[in-house]
């Protein structure tokens, strides 16, 4: 059991007393706006408690909890070390700076902190979960696995373990299992945005199950408004269903969230080419060249467009700049699987929309 702020205050005595009663009011102060989440105030009450008492723990405590909400990880990494220090045995002070280390990749060390919060306090089930996460960021994912189980031993309740543990499963290629983990996160915490996306990520792109992931990447969408992943996912879902307006409508809106991810562009144009929208695939693809003269699918797209509109020596000069761009495309259709094969962990594209393409590579042979 983590042991509270204001309890551990209690653990260190200052020496002078009119010094601690004012340390200790401007820490309750900094812990107050802490809770808040006001934490540029929170700062300043804490370090007048530090200058009031330099050698105050619970203060360099709090004030790393703000640095870290602050996004200063190496100023909080230094000082958790300071209460490491005075208390070798306070586990919240490994924990906290595993946290830290997690945020400053160094995950070797976050795994270590944690490991030794894990021996002071075996039962604590925020230091499995935690070190759970360094270890799937060093890609250690069955150790990450039995962190997480053992975190949902202790807590059933602990939905971001359901997460993480699904995370791993999927690294795995288990995606049955990630599922299943990203549904009980949810039985658990309905609205949870981190296991909607997830869940309807593995429907979309890993089962085929679309008409499911709608339904969770639509949920999602609605607390998240802005996220382009989730719009191009659900894009994906409905290209599969055959909705290629509400396919081209989402890709428009991941475009719109993430104006330089040119992944959304070339896929709002692929779609327009293969549901005949050849005014808006030129239009898009156009942008792409803006973005990078050198983008092949940009280029292939053109000679594509320009084959259909009877345009002969436009597709050559369009094919030849495609070709120019990416040798691999003199292999015909092969090469352009081969390309594509490089975007991993995803379905490949329905044949409706690859049949131009086919088309494109005989009349250039």
């Amino acid at each position: 059991m983590r042991i509270p702020l204001m309890i551990f205050v209690l653990l260190f005595i200052p020496l002078t007393a009119a010094a601690q009663g004012s340390a200790v009011g401007y820490l309750e102060n900094a812990e107050r706006q802490f809770n808040e989440r006001k934490y540029d105030l929170a700062l300043k009450s804490v370090n007048e408690a530090i200058r009031l008492q330099p050698d105050y723990p619970p203060a360099f405590l709090l004030r790393g909890k703000v640095y870290f909400e602050l996004r200063d990880y190496f100023s909080a990494s230094n000082d958790f070390t300071v209460v490491i220090d005075s208390k070798p045995d306070f586990v919240d002070g490994y924990i906290e700076r595993g946290k830290t280390h997690i945020q400053l990749g160094n995950y070797y060390s976050a795994i270590d902190d944690l490991t030794k919060a894990i021996e002071l306090e075996p039962d604590n089930e925020d230091a499995f979960f935690h070190r759970g996460r360094a270890h799937y960021l060093s890609k250690k994912y069955k150790e990450s696995i039995s962190d997480g189980t053992r975190t949902i031993e202790l807590a059933p309740g602990y939905v971001n373990a359901y997460n993480n543990r699904a995370e791993n499963y999927s690294a795995l290629k288990d995606y049955q299992s990630a599922l299943k983990d990203y549904t009980t996160a949810l039985e658990i915490a309905p609205a949870d945005t981190f296991a909607l996306y997830g869940r309807g990520w593995t429907l979309a792109t890993q089962l085929g199950k679309y008409q499911e992931a709608l339904i969770d990447l639509s949920r999602f969408i609605e607390q998240r408004p802005r996220n382009a992943g989730a719009y191009g996912t659900r894009a994906f879902c409905y290209m599969y269903l055959e909705n290629d307006e509400a396919a081209i409508r989402d890709y428009a809106l991941a475009m719109e969230c993430e104006p330089a991810n040119v992944l959304w562009y070339n896929s709002h144009g692929h779609l327009c080419l293969g549901a005949g929208y050849l005014k808006d695939a030129r239009e898009t693809y156009l942008k792409i060249l803006q973005m990078y003269s050198n983008a092949w699918d940009a280029e292939l797209g053109l000679a594509v467009i320009s084959m259909e509109e009877n345009d002969s020596s436009g597709a050559r000069m369009h094919y030849d700049k495609a070709v120019s761009h990416k040798p691999a495309l003199g292999k015909g259709m092969a090469g352009f699987d081969e390309l594509n094969g490089a975007v991993k962990g995803m379905r490949p594209l329905p044949e409706k929309y690859l049949v131009k393409y086919r088309r494109l590579f005989d009349r250039m042979k």
